[in-house]
């Protein structure tokens, strides 16, 4: 249910055209404070960091089909994220070569 043509309720609180809900965004100190937390070494000496790798690894082993399979399918694209296809244009009959490379993802507090 829209507003009615002419409709004058709520006017001066409407949004304006271009005008974001939320011009400051997302605090940036949460992701800080997020992390601190996953990173916070326990009584036992694991992190929150260390349970949450476990979990994803045996959800990768599960027995359960689409809980693997989805498991998998994050961490290939958190590992080797999905490139775009306009990332990947050349001009004229240029040949373009795309390769892989690995590297080690690191956690950093600084982040």
């Amino acid at each position: 249910m829209g507003f009615s043509e002419g409709n004058e309720i709520g006017k001066a609180t409407r949004f304006k055209p271009g005008q974001s809900g939320n011009p400051n965004g997302r605090p940036k100190s949460i992701a800080k404070l997020v992390r601190a937390k996953i990173l916070t070494e326990r009584p036992d000496g694991t992190t929150l960091a260390d349970e949450l790798v476990s979990d994803l690894l045996a959800d990768a082993q599960s027995d359960d089909t689409a809980v693997r399979l989805a498991t998998r399918k994050e961490l290939l694209a958190r590992i080797y994220p999905i490139i775009a296809k306009h990332e990947l244009a050349s001009e004229g009959d240029t040949q373009l070569t795309v390769s892989w490379q690995a590297a080690p993802v690191q956690i950093s507090e600084d982040s």
